[in-house]
């Protein structure tokens, strides 16, 4: 979670002259009035408000603390740019498609809401707002199901023929995954399976 409302300054290496604390208080303030209202008025949850701050903070980061009244289309489109080379702190690689389309829409959602704002409305124009959107190519990507490796069922057999039974744990092992091959009930539901749920020796 982002702490917007924390002091928190600059690269160390900055002098104290030029060390400024990483916020603007007008653009804080209007923060704290939109998250009041996502969670208040559009019933968020604590997962989606986390998203929404960490899209403004990489909005705010890269425009340097800009008052939110200077958005304009050319910001939208230099920051999607932007976007695009971040790497991820984890494992160094580019940001998934998921995470670019998360972000913009959180902020196009943000500034919709600004739009309407008082001392605002003559600032942000709606069509602008539209080019922080990605492409239909992107978006796509972005919402494609990744497939998920699986074993084949010729595969499950031959592990089922290797597994040793010489105990009563040994063979209920086994047929946990032969009657999840059977089934195919979902590991939720097996963890929670009753033995009188069952009806043994009956075939459908």
């Amino acid at each position: 979670m982002i702490e917007t409302t924390v002091k928190k300054k600059t690269k160390p290496n900055l002098s104290n002259k030029t060390q400024k604390a990483f916020y603007n208080p007008i653009n804080e303030r209007v923060k704290r009035r939109y998250y009041q209202y996502v969670v208040e008025a559009e019933g968020k949850a604590p997962s989606t408000l986390d998203g929404i701050r960490k899209a403004i903070f990489r909005f705010e980061e890269y425009t340097k603390l800009k008052d939110f009244k200077t958005f304009n289309k050319d910001q939208a489109i230099a920051f999607k740019k932007h976007l695009a080379q971040l790497k991820t702190q984890r494992t160094g690689e580019a940001l998934s498609m998921s995470t670019l389309l998360t972000t913009v829409n959180h902020l196009k959602d943000f500034f919709k809401w600004l739009a309407y704002q008082p001392g605002y409305k003559s600032q942000i124009h709606f069509p602008d707002i539209e080019y922080l959107s990605l492409s239909d190519k992107d978006t796509h990507a972005a919402k494609a199901v990744a497939e998920k490796d699986f074993p084949t069922i010729e595969q499950i057999c031959a592990v089922l023929k290797k597994m040793p039974v010489t105990n009563e744990v040994e063979r209920r092992n086994q047929a946990v995954i032969a009657f999840t091959l059977q089934t195919g009930v979902r590991v939720n539901a097996l963890i929670s399976l009753k033995s009188n749920m069952l009806i043994l020796g009956v075939t459908l």
